[in-house]
């Protein structure tokens, strides 16, 4: 309940992350690292927040991880996520957009979505996957079930002292702390 709290980086090597935020409705942006493999009642009650990406590493999204999380619009559940518990994502009345990259449909509580928006909500899947989350509940409930897009290949380039990432998809974002003092050596064609 630290509604003044804005922003969690979790430290590597934590591996499982239980009801810590539970009401931190100020919370707007959180960084999980790649050793936790399972989240339960993490982020209850975190009004703030209106994405998350979750890492490779998780396997679990536990019960009511994500309940109550009203300004929630976008979620990125990773391949290696095999369970969504009950009531992970009740209450996110904001949800737009599902990015499941799951090759296997996730075992899923029937209530895990309950009373969120995904009756107005798009669920994206690999293009091979469709048929499979139009046949499993709560999956089958999103209004549309599509395959997800292809990224554009990125470009990097070094100029001025710094790296330059582009790519032609929409939305992509990068994140880079690399300067000249990091370099150790350079080579080109």
């Amino acid at each position: 309940n630290c509604s003044g709290l804005t922003s969690v980086t979790i430290p590597e090597g934590v591996t499982s992350i239980g009801s810590a935020f539970y009401g931190c409705t100020g919370l707007t942006s959180i960084i999980i690292p790649n050793s936790v493999t399972s989240i339960s009642g993490a982020f209850q009650g975190c009004t703030g927040l209106s994405s998350i990406i979750i890492p490779n590493s998780v396997m679990e999204i536990g019960w009511s991880t994500f309940k109550g999380c009203t300004g929630l619009t976008s979620v990125i559940i990773p391949n290696s996520v095999n369970s969504i518990g009950d009531h992970a994502f009740e209450g996110c009345m904001g949800l737009k957009d599902i990015y499941c990259y799951a090759d296997n449909v996730p075992r899923t509580s029937q209530n895990a979505f309950d009373g969120s928006n995904i009756n107005n909500a798009t669920l994206r899947v690999k293009a091979n996957c469709i048929d499979a989350y139009k046949v499993v509940e709560p999956w089958n409930k999103f209004w549309k079930i599509v395959a997800l897009n292809q990224c554009a290949k990125p470009t990097i380039q070094y100029a001025n002292g710094k790296l330059h990432f582009s790519c032609e998809t929409e939305d992509v974002s990068f994140e880079s702390t690399i300067t000249d003092t990091d370099i150790k050596s350079y080579t080109s064609n």
